[in-house]
């Protein structure tokens, strides 16, 4: 019988805490006044420890962290992360609940899914934060039409359960030498703030 811990891949990976905080330390530098900083430690911050990079990375000046999962924010707040958290996939509506408990904030963009969590949120629990997501070309999940979005955040303005904390597009060409892709990315992600009824926090994610 293999053993849990039997691993068939030699692999070692060294990660340099002193040089993560002041790469973080350094972004934030050069941010712009007010502009917040969410550090990514999804799938266990890519291998290399998502407690030990969340903490490093909040003590360098991060305001909060993002994460794929649910569990993975939920791990984070049992080891005793308190910043801000943002699930960036989508959680079922039956969890609301339980994202909403821990302050955990989800990525929200059908109102059917709208629909079904307010039916499953208590209201003696605090308000649902949520993220309106817009897909504005990497083709994964959000909104893709300005209408979809005045509707989104007309049921989240309106429902006691829910509290709109952001709005977000993911860019897909972080990789790239040519902006042309990321500048139409960004054009149609600033229409559709633009639409927008009230001034939320704008955030972006780079692949």
């Amino acid at each position: 019988m293999i053993g849990q811990t039997q691993y068939f891949r030699d692999t070692w990976a060294e990660i340099d805490m002193d040089a993560l905080y002041q790469n973080v330390q350094a972004i934030c530098n050069e941010l712009p006044q007010r502009t917040k900083l969410f550090a990514a430690v999804k799938a266990n911050a890519y291998g290399h420890g998502d407690f030990q990079v969340a903490k490093e990375a909040l003590r360098a000046g991060a305001h909060g962290l993002v994460v794929a999962l649910l569990d993975e924010a939920l791990a984070l707040r049992l080891k005793g992360i308190q910043a801000p958290i943002l699930v960036l996939g989508l959680i079922r509506p039956v969890d609301a609940g339980v994202a909403a408990r821990h302050h955990i904030s989800v990525s929200v963009f059908q109102i059917e899914w709208l629909k079904e969590a307010s039916r499953v949120l208590d209201s003696r629990d605090p308000p649902l934060k949520v993220h309106i997501k817009c897909d504005t070309g990497m083709g994964r999940i959000g909104l893709k039409h300005k209408n979809e979005l005045k509707d989104v955040e007309r049921f989240i303005n309106y429902a006691y359960s829910f509290e709109l904390e952001g709005i977000f597009t993911h860019f897909s060409t972080a990789d790239l030498t040519s902006e042309k892709y990321y500048q139409r990315q960004l054009q149609l992600f600033k229409q559709y703030v633009s639409v927008l009824e009230k001034k939320t926090e704008i955030c972006t994610c780079c692949q």
